[in-house]
């Protein structure tokens, strides 16, 4: 199997960040031509197909090659408490498997949660849109992992949505390229980021506003409570 260098994702033990390992991980495989370990456990047509420089007698001894080298793959990106889980398992498709059958389950069961979740994570008023946007670009990653698809345009107006009161003119300039053409998620990714950037540019977002959002305080009250303590 080829060394493409791409970095192996971790998953967490809660499964939390399932939707963007699975994607990962079935991209990684993707690249060194390693996918069809995962959804069978036997030589496929269209392994052969990807490989086509092996000699027909030893494909099957270059499965079995990167068969063990996918389940190491996997190993490495599986935290002790989660690796008990497909320990025992002797190919990479029961591994994958396994996988799948608990962390896709538990996010099936919870997936209008999650939907609840997207639908009300903002970035307050200071805060740190780059993180707000990537944590909602996770949500939206666990639902796709468990079927549940979120329209470009469904997901460009909770992206919208999101944002503090302060970006309402970039609304207003967003919804100018509506007139024009779709608005979609990366429109308002790009408009949204851009003003941020000068915000933090122009000191009006700071670590201490980033913090005090983080919090749930504001800047305002923050300074208000400073001044009685210490007056």
């Amino acid at each position: 199997m080829n060394d493409d260098k791409v970095a192996t994702p971790k998953l967490e033990t809660d499964g939390s960040n399932w939707g963007t390992y699975h994607n990962r991980m079935r991209l990684i495989l993707h690249l060194r031509k390693c996918g069809d370990h995962l959804s069978s456990a036997t030589l496929t047509a269209t392994y052969q197909a990807l490989w086509p420089t092996i000699d027909a007698a030893l494909l099957q001894a270059h499965w079995e090659s990167n068969e063990i080298s996918v389940m190491s793959l996997i190993a490495s990106s599986l935290l002790d408490s989660i690796f008990s889980l497909v320990k025992n398992k002797v190919t990479v498709h029961a591994q994958w498997g396994a996988l799948k059958k608990k962390y896709e389950t538990h996010l099936s069961m919870n997936h209008l949660d999650l939907h609840t979740k997207l639908i009300n994570t903002h970035c307050l008023k200071g805060g740190n849109v780059h993180k707000v946007f990537n944590q909602l670009a996770v949500i939206q990653q666990q639902l796709e992992s468990v079927r549940v698809t979120i329209s470009n345009e469904e997901y460009a107006s909770i992206l919208c949505n999101s944002l503090p009161k302060l970006y309402e003119s970039i609304i207003a300039g967003i919804t100018a390229v509506g007139e024009m053409k779709t608005i979609t998620a990366d429109i308002v990714t790009k408009f949204a980021l851009e003003a941020y950037d000068r915000k933090v540019a122009l000191g009006e977002v700071t670590a201490k506003t980033i913090a005090f959002a983080v919090s749930g305080v504001t800047t305002s009250v923050m300074d208000r409570f400073i001044f009685i303590f210490f007056t």
